[in-house]
């Protein structure tokens, strides 16, 4: 829950009551509440019972809003990342399923980004995942980050991650934006 929010210089920090282990992880990470989202940085302050982030992007919850830090994308690539895009339909064996579709540009078509304690998602699944991507010939990186829990990839090592993901971006979406075309995916 918010207990506060603080006036910091030209921007706002949050302070978050009642913290959970996920909430005082370190790094950059969404909060979301009600349908919004913001984008909050690394704890700046902490005690026992509350942690202090900075809001980098949106808008800032009202005192007493219950919030979730997550590093899950809760709305569309547009809205969390400024990507453009488009809803398509992907066949799948047990019917049509809903995706986005992000243009893009170069060889790859993946990257995948997995921390190797992954306690929810499997690491076994992105290896197979791959293996199978390189089998048919699909363009894909891999990166794997030893320590990492769940998409705590970039908190177990910021530089490796950011330059992988960044890269991946540059050569993909960014390019796209300079009349290329393509198509790219990210996997966390």
């Amino acid at each position: 829950m918010v207990l506060e929010v603080k006036r910091v210089g030209s921007g706002e920090n949050v302070v978050i009551g009642s913290p959970n282990a996920y909430t005082r992880r370190r790094g950059t990470f969404r909060m979301v509440w009600d349908g919004a989202e913001a984008k909050i940085g690394d704890v700046v302050a902490g005690s026992a019972g509350a942690v202090e982030r900075p809001i980098l992007s949106g808008p800032a919850p009202s005192v007493g809003t219950t919030v979730d830090v997550t590093g899950v994308m809760i709305s569309d690539p547009k809205s969390s990342l400024g990507l453009d895009y488009s809803e398509v339909s992907v066949r799948t064996e047990l019917g049509p399923a809903p995706a986005w579709y992000v243009p893009a540009s170069g060889s790859t078509w993946v990257i995948a980004v997995h921390g190797q304690k992954d306690t929810q998602a499997p690491l076994a699944m992105d290896r197979v995942f791959v293996a199978a991507a390189k089998k048919a010939h699909w363009p894909v990186e891999y990166a794997e980050f030893p320590g990492a829990e769940h998409v705590e990839s970039w908190n177990s090592d910021p530089a490796r991650y950011e330059k992988a993901v960044t890269d991946f971006f540059t050569r993909t979406v960014v390019a796209t934006e300079r009349g290329q075309s393509g198509a790219a995916g990210l996997s966390l």
